[in-house]
This record gives structure tokens, sequence and C-alpha cells, in this order.
């Protein structure tokens, strides 16, 4: 069998173990779970490379029978598979706003898939290309999730992942550390439905509740260098405007890219060319706003250091960032 070929079959073998109505238990999800990931990686190969996948498969991981291909495919188009998002937000039955204990896993799986794989070929790292805007050019798992809708993207609910019940056994909190990388991800690289126009998302638009955008705020400040900070905070504010069909900001951006034009003072003009200065709204003005899409100012960066960024993670997050693999 091809390597795509096989590539099909595994995905397909996953998604329904994951689905709960397969009737499978949790060791058996944790199981397949496991194989996927070491099937990925290509460690059962011999010739030291991934394998191969078709385009369309990408996302139907993410997407199971609701992706574009699975849609149009008649064969597919049957078999009602599950989906890796769901997975990653499947609610627990017995505990109210839990998950169940796959999702952590089902969610540490995505996590890897879309920012640590590494495709290689004959032991070697293949480099990321650079794509159009000097970033690294994502891999097939993170530009199928990244082109995902909102709504899809919320059955992952990751706001459970984020800001679980305290009462809550750990492992049905849910994944917070791979959650929150996945949204600094989706937040700063996201794409329009034609797969190439950047459509950066608000944090309100993945995570609902207040708890949980403060929850990864802390994380993002405790974790993130400065860089991916601000990166992050442009997108949202981009992303948050997008959101609520606001473009202020937008058109108030400046030549130099100034993302907090937006909120800054400025002129109205009448018809008999007079003008009057809107009232100034303070210096603390724009971080009122930011706190509305959920995100503050980070003013200090003391926890982890002014070091610069050195994962391929971090690297997704910066605006300006290419990835580099040694």
């Amino acid at each position: 069998m091809d390597d795509p070929e096989r590539s099909t079959v595994e995905i397909k073998s996953l998604l329904r173990k994951l689905d709960p109505k397969y009737g499978s238990n949790h060791k058996d999800r944790i199981r397949r779970i496991e194989k996927f990931r070491t099937y990925v990686t290509g460690k059962n190969f011999k010739n030291g490379s991934t394998p191969e996948f078709y385009d369309d498969d990408y996302s139907l991981l993410m997407l199971g029978s609701d992706s574009p291909h699975a849609q149009y495919d008649e064969d597919l188009a049957e078999l009602k598979l599950y989906s890796l998002l769901k997975a990653c937000g499947e609610p627990s039955k017995d505990h109210i706003q839990s998950l169940k204990r796959s999702a952590k896993s089902a969610m540490a799986l995505l996590k890897y898939l879309v920012l640590d794989y590494a495709e290689m070929k004959d032991g070697a790292i293949i480099q990321p290309s650079v794509d159009s805007s000097g970033q690294a050019e994502l891999n097939g798992f993170a530009h199928a999730l990244c082109t995902c809708t909102v709504s899809h993207l919320k059955t992952m609910n990751l706001e459970l992942h984020v800001s679980g019940k305290e009462d809550a056994a750990k492992a049905r909190r849910g994944a917070k550390e791979d959650a929150c990388e996945v949204i600094v991800l989706l937040i700063t690289r996201h794409l329009d439905a034609d797969g190439e126009t950047a459509r950066p998302l608000g944090v309100d638009e993945l995570l609902s509740t207040a708890n949980a955008r403060k929850a990864f705020d802390t994380w993002l400040a405790t974790n993130k260098h400065r860089d991916v900070q601000q990166a992050v905070k442009k997108a949202a504010i981009a992303g948050g405007s997008t959101a609520h069909e606001d473009v202020s900001a937008d058109k108030e951006y400046d030549a130099n890219g100034d993302v907090l034009g937006g909120f800054k003072k400025k002129k109205t003009r009448f018809a008999d060319d007079t003008y009057i200065t809107e009232p100034d709204l303070g210096p603390n003005h724009a971080e009122e706003q930011l706190d509305q899409l959920g995100l503050n100012l980070v003013e200090e960066y003391d926890e982890v250091g002014d070091s610069p960024p050195v994962r391929w993670a971090d690297f997704a997050a910066c605006s300006f960032g290419v990835a580099v693999v040694s």
C-alpha cells in the first residue's frame, strides 16, 4: 500500500475509534491516538521518512464528514466520520462543564500535528518554506486547521481546556498548555475559506467566557516572549474588529502599520471644510479596547526573559518570524 493510501486508512481508523458512538472505551481511544502519532512521526518506517498524505486528508482529519472532501466523495459521504476537533471538545456525560478524559490526549495530538510535526526525508528534516508574507509556511495539518470556520473551531470547547472547573478531575480539565498554543496559532495565522487570505481571529471568537479569556491572557503573559504577545495582540485587534463588523480600527492604520491608530484621537471633517477634534480618550483607552477583546497589554516579561523565540511554534505566532530548524 502506498503511503498516501495508508495514511487515509489510518485517519479513518482514528476517527472511528474517537467517535463516542463507536463504543470504544477510554483506553482504546488513547491507544489509537498514540498509534496515529507514532505513524505520523515515521518511527516505524525504515527509510527515516514521514508518511505522505493526500491534501484532502488533512481536512478530513480535522473535520471528518464535515470536510469538503467527504461531502463530495461518494465513498466518504456514507461513512459519517467523526473529527479530531470534536474529539478535542467531547464533553463528559457524567460531569457538568467537563471534558472526556480522552479530549486531553486528542488536544495534545492536535497541538503536535499543527506546531511540532516535522516532515522528514531520508532521516533529515525538510525545512519549511517561507510564504509571501515572510512567515514560515504552515504544514498541511496546520493549514487545514487554520482554514476551519469559527463554528467548526468552537467544537473543540477551548474554554473548557483553558479554564476547566477547579473541582473537576485534572484529566477532565483538558490540556490547557496545548490548547493555548493552538489558540495563539489560530489568532495569528487563521485564513479565509480560500486558504490564502489572512483572516485573524478575535479572542472572543474562540473563547466565549470571560474566565477563559482571562486565563488565556495570563498564560500568554507568563509563557510567551514579548514579540509573540504583541503579534497576538495585533492580530486580536484586527480579528476582533472583523468579528464585530467594526472596521474603524482598520481604517485608521497608518502607513507604518500603527495597529493602535484606530483608538487614537481623530478629527471629523464637515462639508464647509471645518474640523472638530474628538475628545481625547486618554492613554489607557487602547488598553480598555483590548480588555473588551479579552487581552491586556503586558508591560513586563520577567518570568521567562527577553530571549528571542526558538521554537517553530513561537515563530509561527510572530507576524515577521521565519522558522529555522537545525
